[in-house]
């Protein structure tokens, strides 16, 4: 629910995916899967999660911590627009919905099935990720396509990062 409100930031990706299973315990991998971003996407950001004590580490696993005012908050707005949502959805007509029981379904969104492949996914997501580069770098990175042999080998590596002003979406590097 977060997302449709902030915007897909990585950051907001993660906390939207954990305030929607809060009591659960996950490692890295999980996150970056449940959050569709990569992890290497993650572990830019993962400190400060850990440093302003959203998030907290036990047994090499990360869980939220209820304990913090700014998860509370969070989890407010979250159950906040949940309950907006379902106003909304209430007020349709509704057409009739497949029944499930609680073991059906539990089957239906268990992330930790044995038959989930977490490796698979995550390349996925990496291969699939949007980036932000800077305009500058846009037009680097164009001219580095644009003009291979003009360019020494691994150029794309020399990229500035320093001007960080304007962005342009990139997906599927």
């Amino acid at each position: 629910m977060l997302i449709e409100i902030l915007g897909k930031c990585p950051q907001i990706k993660v906390l939207d995916y954990l305030l929607a299973n809060p009591f659960e315990s996950y490692t890295k991998q999980q996150i970056a899967i449940g959050a569709e971003i990569s992890r290497s996407t993650l572990d830019k950001f993962m400190d400060k999660l850990l440093e302003n004590k959203i998030l907290i580490l036990k047994n090499s696993k990360y869980e939220l911590n209820f304990n913090s005012e700014i998860v509370k908050k969070l989890d407010a707005l979250q159950e906040y627009l949940a309950k907006k949502e379902l106003e909304k959805q209430s007020s349709y007509e509704t057409e009739e919905f497949i029944k499930y029981s609680d073991e059906e379904l539990d089957k239906l969104f268990d992330e930790n099935a044995k038959d989930v492949d977490l490796d698979k996914l995550e390349k996925e997501i990496e291969l699939n990720e949007e980036i932000l580069i800077n305009k500058q770098e846009y037009r680097q990175l164009k001219y580095n396509i644009a003009c291979p042999s003009k360019n020494p080998k691994n150029s794309y590596n020399k990229l500035d990062l320093t001007n960080t002003k304007k962005y342009y979406k990139i997906g599927g590097f």
